[in-house]
C-alpha cells in the first residue's frame, strides 16, 4: 500500500504581486522535490508526495 506525507503551505507564500496569481517557480520547485498540489483549504496550500516506508498488513 502507498502511503503519503503531507505539508502545508500559505497560500500567500504561493503567490507573486498582491496575490493575483500563484507563483509556477514557487510550484515547481515543490514538484522537484517530490510535492504534488492537492487543493487549497482554510488559506493554505495542501500538497503530499509518496513516502519510501511501506505498510504490509498481515493476511
Amino acid at each position: 500500500m502507498k502511503t503519503f506525507e503531507y505539508k502545508t503551505v500559505p497560500f500567500h507564500q504561493m503567490t507573486k504581486g498582491h496575490y493575483q496569481e500563484l507563483d509556477v517557480d514557487k510550484l515547481n520547485e515543490l514538484g522537484n522535490e517530490g510535492w504534488q498540489f492537492v487543493t487549497v483549504v482554510s488559506g493554505e496550500c495542501l500538497f503530499q508526495r509518496e513516502t519510501r516506508k511501506r505498510v504490509v498488513r498481515p493476511c
